[in-house]
């Protein structure tokens, strides 16, 4: 999870980020950026990813997952019912990841 949006106390790793601006990055000052430069670029999965989610949706929900992909995380936990799970099964093929709904979680 890469804090675009906030900083989450329970993540220890923030994973690689994605195609940031500087707008993104306004959980950090410049002396505490994570990674290099080179890193802040989008993955070979990020122009499929905005086909699938679409530019008209959040912006920040295309990073989050183009961070998990890059990241090589095998789980994305999501309380975003529209614009993410809408396209679950297309992304989990596309990323190679699965998407969870956090309140899914309460019905295992």
């Amino acid at each position: 999870m890469f804090p675009y949006e906030n900083k989450n106390k329970y993540t220890k790793n923030a994973g690689y980020p994605s195609s940031c601006t500087y707008k993104d990055l306004k959980n950090f000052t410049y002396d505490t950026l994570p990674e290099t430069y080179d890193d802040y670029s989008e993955s070979d999965k990020y122009r499929e990813i905005v086909e699938v989610v679409g530019l008209a949706n959040k912006r920040v929900d295309i990073l989050h997952l183009d961070s998990a992909y890059k990241s090589r995380y095998k789980i994305f936990l999501t309380n975003d019912k529209d614009d993410i799970w809408t396209y679950k099964l297309k992304l989990e093929e596309l990323l190679e990841l699965r998407i969870f709904c956090i309140a899914e979680l309460d019905e295992c």
